[in-house]
């Protein structure tokens, strides 16, 4: 059965990506932190940024 994320669980794992990607954006360490997959975490990110903030 596939894991259900709820909205603010995206949005945080968005933020923390956005928040500790510098100096150089290294997805797969920022998603292993909360247990995610990199391709899950790259897919919110740039919902996240194209919406204003909103991962649905």
């Amino acid at each position: 059965m596939a894991t259900q994320y709820i909205e603010e669980f995206k949005k945080d794992a968005a933020r923390y990506w956005k928040d500790h990607s510098e100096p150089e954006p290294v997805i797969g360490k920022c998603a292993r932190n909360p247990g995610i997959s990199s391709s899950f975490l790259s897919t919110w990110v740039k919902t996240y940024d194209e919406n204003e903030g909103s991962v649905s």
